[in-house]
């Protein structure tokens, strides 16, 4: 069969994800695309390479960074779920389907462990061809201020703003991009490729480290989401995988 990815398997009779219907030409699909990369993907790169160039000192508040990333997530969503909306396709087709909340968890869970197991290899995998100097200039994190939650309060807001964020960046991520460059593109596995991409590089802030996990997790989330065309399992083991960097 053309095209290789994670739903090579389908039978002859049943549709790749860029044959499904929508009603939107190439060209509209290139336009919203493209407003979509402009306007929740750039961003979040001109920070991260801002944050480089001029390296933040001050730490906020809690309840600043709380506010500043829930209007972040909030900005993000909408333009992309307008999108999807007027788009005539459905809702499931961007993995938004109606939630099953215990398989969803425990695929949620098992997303996240692979991708734990993923960097564990990845490093030792390093560990053989690498000197231990070159292997700590590339897993090293830059020190990115930030305010620890010390209330009951805080902490039940962590956890809000902290799924509001992985919804954010994996319903632009894996749920609306890697659907419109299957469409676009025809190949499941260069989607998973540039989404992985993208992901990897807003997270530039936070140094080689940074990235390299934020690859290492993109590329487990998207295949994990071409495997069952279902956003809250990624979701969920995106909100898990932040949660542990405050532990």
């Amino acid at each position: 069969m053309a095209d290789g990815g994670p739903n090579i398997d389908l039978e002859e009779d049943e549709p790749r994800p860029w044959d499904l219907s929508t009603r939107l030409s190439r060209r509209q699909l290139l336009w919203e695309t493209a407003a979509v990369l402009c306007l929740a993907v750039l961003p979040a790169w001109i920070y991260g390479l801002g944050s480089l160039i001029w390296p933040d000192s001050v730490v906020p508040s809690f309840w600043e960074d709380f506010w500043y990333s829930l209007a972040s997530s909030i900005q993000v969503c909408a333009p992309v779920l307008y999108f999807i909306g007027r788009s005539g396709e459905r809702w499931s087709d961007f993995g938004l389907a109606r939630p099953r909340w215990v398989l969803d968890s425990l695929g949620g869970i098992a997303v996240w462990m692979v991708k734990l197991v993923l960097i564990a290899s990845l490093i030792r995998m390093l560990d053989t061809l690498l000197d231990r100097d070159q292997i700590e200039a590339l897993t090293a994190l830059r020190d990115c201020p930030f305010s620890v939650p010390h209330s009951a309060a805080q902490w039940a807001a962590l956890v809000v703003f902290i799924a509001a964020s992985a919804f954010a960046e994996e319903l632009v991520m894996r749920g609306y991009l890697i659907r419109r460059f299957e469409q676009l593109l025809h190949s499941t596995w260069l989607s998973v490729l540039i989404t992985t991409v993208l992901f990897a590089g807003y997270h530039c802030y936070q140094g080689p480290g940074g990235v390299v996990d934020a690859a290492a997790s993109g590329f487990v989330y998207a295949v994990a989401f071409c495997l069952f065309r279902r956003l809250w399992p990624v979701v969920i083991a995106h909100t898990l995988h932040n949660l542990a960097a405050y532990l």
